[in-house]
Parts: structure tokens; sequence; C-alpha cells
């Protein structure tokens, strides 16, 4: 928790179950406190893929990408049912297993020049990260083998796990 500061550990055991140290906001009491904007329906969703493209609408996932010819590798979750106030906790991992890039992208206000957040036809929000490849430490060491990536609708266990070779 670097950067929060935390209030006594008496107090914390208190306020941990009402609302964390650090957590997620409180659930808006008009949404059924599962963060479902009025108008959807069902649990939340998540679908997870790769590509080497901007992925507009469909895209077909890619499973393996050549580590000298990759510029970068797109990671892309599609969240159905959920509200706006949503982020994303993205964890990528390497070949080696060890966590190399861990991130929360909100669902608004997240736009920058490695992760892009749009709304798809029907409401489920798209957000996109851009794993940098070329002229990187990827690049440098030959980072090749299984990649892993890993997404969570924060606050939630609402999660998808994918892999992707770069050889």
């Amino acid at each position: 928790m670097r950067g929060t500061e935390c209030p006594s550990v008496k107090v914390v055991a208190a306020l941990m179950l009402l609302a964390g140290c650090g957590g997620a906001p409180p659930s808006d009491p008009t949404d059924g406190g599962n963060g479902i904007e009025p108008g959807q329906s069902g649990d939340p969703a998540v679908a997870l893929g790769f590509t080497a493209e901007a992925p507009a609408g469909a895209y077909a996932s890619v499973a393996a990408f050549e580590l000298f010819t990759t510029t970068s590798v797109r990671v892309v979750a599609d969240f159905a049912n959920v509200g706006a106030d949503g982020a994303e906790r993205l964890a990528l991992r390497g070949p080696s297993g060890i966590v190399y890039y861990t991130t929360v992208i909100p669902f608004t206000g997240a736009t920058g020049s490695d992760r892009s957040v749009t709304v798809l036809p029907g409401g489920a929000y798209r957000v996109v990260y851009l794993l940098e490849v070329a002229g990187t430490p990827i690049e440098t060491f030959q980072m090749t083998g299984a990649w892993t990536a890993e997404v969570v609708l924060d606050g939630t266990a609402t999660s998808a796990t994918e892999a992707f070779e770069l050889r």
C-alpha cells in the first residue's frame, strides 16, 4: 500500500470489513451493489485475447508472435455487464513465471499511449493494453516462451487468464 496512509491497527480491523484500506470505493446503492448500471443484466464477464493490430470490432486473437518482427502485443479484455466506474487489474508474467508488469486501468479516463478503453456496441467495455516488444528488455534479453496475462475486474472475482507465445 505504498503511498497510502492507513489508520492505526485497532481501527484498521474495523474498517477493513467496511471499505478496506486503499481499496475500491463503496458501491453505488442504486446499482444493487454489483456495479451494474441500470438497464444492464447478467453477471459481469470478461473475454481476453491478443493481437498485433488495433482491434476494431470483432478480431481474431493471436496465440503466437515472432520476437524480432513484433513491435508490440495488444492485450485485449472485453468486459460485459459492468459499470463505467469499474477498472481492470492487469498482470503480465514473462516466460520465467515472474511478474513483468502490473497496472490498473479504469474504464473512464484511461486513454494513454499504452492503454485505451472504448465502449463496444451493446455496452461492453474494451480495455487494450499495449505491451511494447521492440526496443525493450523483452527483445534485448530475448524473453521468448509462454507469456501469461491475467485480468481481473477490480473488486470482484471476475477474471480471465490467457497465454501467448513469443518465439
